[in-house]
């Protein structure tokens, strides 16, 4: 009987990404869309919370938590000790501010 053991590594160079932008300035404060209640179980009471569509946040508008984010697939809660700001690749950064 025979035993083998093989291990195959296979690499290739990769090109360097570039880094995406900061956003050039700030877009301020976003409009928001409507609002919902959310269940606030520190409180045990609901809290009426202002909703902005993520397509509507130009690069760099910030808001403010307690917030919700939605578009087609997902929504975004952010709570109270966030704010939330999409940058110039389209991705929302929550920072803890509170």
């Amino acid at each position: 009987i025979e035993i083998l053991s093989w291990s195959v590594l296979v690499t290739t160079d990769t090109e360097v990404v570039d880094r995406i932008p900061e956003s050039k300035g700030k877009a301020g404060k976003a409009k928001a869309e409507g609002s919902r209640l959310v269940w606030n179980a520190a409180e045990a009471s609901f809290d009426k919370v202002p909703t902005y569509s993520r397509e509507g946040l130009a690069d760099g508008a910030q808001v403010k938590g307690p917030c919700i984010i939605f578009e087609a697939g997902t929504s975004t809660y952010v709570s109270r000790v966030f704010d939330a700001r999409r940058d110039a690749g389209s991705a929302l950064v929550l920072e803890r501010v509170r």
